[in-house]
């Protein structure tokens, strides 16, 4: 479900990125993903920190107890409902139950929610329908406290952010997000701690049949001064479409909604964040990950992105199935363009980023001999080099495959010409008859990779002048294949020549006829 991106989490000069989620369903695993590479490409080792009977959807990274280490927090979405703290405490990843919910959970965020100056308290949800409230939960340095800050408006508590996007406070705000019904449309809600009390103000009543799902804060919008809302709509159709993004912002008690995204079709708007993961776009985006119900729907991680009344949106790509969780942070270590996502579904986890550089330049790409024989080998060449300055190094490799492209065969550069940037592969000899088709790959040491097109040559058959004569009818048995033969030319007549294999005799000599040089047939030459 929830996914989020940290490091730190082993000690304040822990600089590894790692990826940490949890899952509702079977086999309802706590997972954290750590990257174990030395060179690109990044490799993952998987920690499965908790295997339990009941499912989970909260998941989130932050230093709860402000000792400088970052901790794991997650909560469970069904019965029993506790929310966990996971920390490592030098030797193992250590154990605390910070809440005994009342029901599941739905939404969370760590941050700075009363403007202390610490970034240390979980804001989160538990309940659905009327029961459904938001609770906030914090260390005293002795014991785990949680408070009720808000009771709800009759609805389940869908999404929960933290940040600063009222100018009328100083300091940040809560975002929450409510589902709707088809009689009582969703709710956005900001909640402020005013130094002695949490004030709620409704920003916007979606209309019936708009059910919120999952709200995100931050700065995407140029035109409006410091951070916007963003909030999801989820499954139910309405005046705003399935599946649309809408801006939220303003100040005090004057709020605009401004829609940024209307799928064409039905989407499920599940989950959403914001971030700079666009090289090609100034600022900061927000991204919007869907799920579905069934046929019809649209299942896409998408990038929106502009400002005002001008917005744009691209697909990241198709994930093929619901959408649960995302996140955006540094995931790759070898790439400083811009930030990476992380996204959760299908039973998997995704990492998604924006390859704004081509691969290395494959160039004059060519084989010999250009007739193969079942005996020969073919030599391929091809010019390969990278266009960073000073070049990166280069990984590169060929495949091949006879006679059809299911099954390729990988083989590696016999040499390499430094002068002109020339590589040499060697494939073996292959059948008479055969078709070879090939490939070449290059990638450079960011993961840079350029696939060339497929080629192709024949193997000849190799056949006497008699055998490839018509006898019983004008086609000879090799029409349309490539035939290798020999002979010896013992007459040329203009244009034509004739060539004769020894021994002799009938049906043993060709009178080749060579094409004008206007003709489009194939030149022929002696």
């Amino acid at each position: 479900r929830q996914v989020a991106i940290g490091n730190c989490l082993k000690g304040q000069l822990d600089d590894t990125f790692r990826v940490f989620t949890v899952q509702a369903n079977n086999p309802r695993m706590v997972l954290l993903f750590t990257d174990v590479s030395t060179a690109p490409p990044m490799q993952w080792r998987c920690d499965t920190l908790e295997v339990a009977p009941a499912g989970y959807w909260g998941a989130r990274i932050g230093d709860v107890d402000r000792d400088g280490t970052n901790d794991l927090i997650y909560a469970r979405s069904s019965a029993p409902y506790y929310l966990f703290r996971r920390y490592w405490n030098g030797a193992t990843w250590a154990h605390d139950t910070i809440d005994t919910m009342i029901g599941a959970n739905a939404g969370m965020a760590i941050g700075d929610a009363d403007n202390d100056g610490n970034a240390d308290e979980i804001i989160y949800s538990v309940g659905t329908g009327t029961a459904s409230r938001l609770q906030r939960a914090y260390w005293t340095g002795s014991v785990w406290q949680v408070d009720t800050i808000w009771w709800g408006d009759g609805r389940t508590i869908q999404g929960v952010a933290i940040g600063d996007f009222d100018n009328a406070n100083i300091g940040n705000e809560i975002a929450v997000v409510t589902a709707g019904s088809y009689t009582n449309g969703g709710r956005a809600m900001r909640i402020y701690w005013s130094g002695s009390t949490w004030d709620t103000l409704t920003l916007w009543k979606a209309t019936d049949s708009v059910s919120l799902i999952d709200v995100a804060i931050g700065d995407f919008d140029s035109i409006n001064p410091g951070n916007e809302i963003a909030v999801g709509n989820s499954l139910t159709a309405g005046s705003v479409a399935r599946g649309a993004v809408i801006e939220i912002y303003g100040s005090g008690t004057t709020w605009t909604t401004n829609p940024i995204y209307i799928p064409t079709g039905s989407e499920n708007g599940s989950a959403l964040v914001i971030g700079d993961i666009l090289d090609t776009h100034n600022g900061a985006e927000v991204v919007s990950a869907t799920a579905g119900m069934g046929p019809g729907f649209t299942y896409a991680v998408r990038a929106i992105y502009g400002s005002g009344s001008e917005w744009t949106n691209e697909i990241i790509f198709n994930i093929g199935g619901s959408s649960y969780g995302i996140a955006i942070g540094e995931v790759n270590k070898y790439r400083t363009l811009n930030q990476e996502i992380v996204i959760t579904g299908n039973n998997r986890v995704y990492e998604a980023e924006q390859k704004i550089l081509s691969g290395p330049v494959i160039l004059n790409i060519n084989y010999s001999p250009r007739v193969a024989l079942s005996s020969e080998p073919v030599t391929v060449s091809a010019k390969i080099y990278d266009y960073h300055s000073p070049p990166l190094d280069l990984t590169d490799s060929l495949c091949y495959a006879a006679n059809d492209t299911s099954t390729w065969t990988w083989i590696t550069s016999d040499s390499m010409r430094t002068s002109d940037s020339m590589y040499f592969y060697t494939i073996p000899a292959q059948d008479t008859g055969s078709i070879v088709y090939f490939q070449l790959m290059a990638k450079n040491s960011l993961d840079e990779r350029t696939v060339s097109s497929v080629n192709y040559y024949p193997v000849a058959f190799e056949h006497p002048i008699y055998s490839i004569q018509w006898t019983a009818q004008d086609t000879s048995p090799d029409f349309g294949k490539q035939v290798l033969t020999y002979g010896i030319v013992t007459g040329i007549f203009g244009r034509h020549f004739y060539i004769a294999e020894n021994p002799g005799g009938a049906w043993h000599g060709l009178y080749v006829r060579r094409p004008r040089f206007s003709d489009t047939l194939p030149r022929v030459v002696i």
